[in-house]
């Protein structure tokens, strides 16, 4: 199975290597099997860079602030309207405990142990 987030990773590494020649990865297909009856389905559709921008620009930001985190050894400034742990805001955010210090706060990450 290939989706959109995959022909795009695979077009951007062919590209860095200067190996992509236009064509390769820009045909997809999903394999789908209805569990019930054992009936499948292919559907085939052609990469369409539109679709993934949001997504690409998205997990590009994400791995800029990973990086950024073991070399500079910075996290992402706090929102502006991220006014306490239990606001609206930082409710559902996965980083909280450790932005605001609070349950098992923040946890060292060995960036050696490999």
């Amino acid at each position: 199975m290939m989706n959109w987030p995959t022909l795009h990773l695979c077009i951007k590494k062919a590209k860095e290597s200067g190996k992509w020649n236009g064509k390769d990865y820009t045909k997809g297909f999903v394999l789908s099997e209805d569990k019930n009856t054992q009936d499948f389905k292919v559907e085939v559709y052609d990469y369409d860079p539109t679709k993934i921008e949001l997504f690409a620009d998205r997990a590009e930001s994400i791995m800029f602030y990973y990086d950024r985190v073991f070399e500079e050894r910075k996290m992402v400034a706090r929102p502006k309207d991220a006014t306490s742990p239990t606001c609206k805001r930082c409710k559902e955010c996965f980083m909280r405990e450790a932005c605001w210090n609070i349950g098992r706060g923040k946890v060292r990450i060995d960036i050696n142990n490999d």
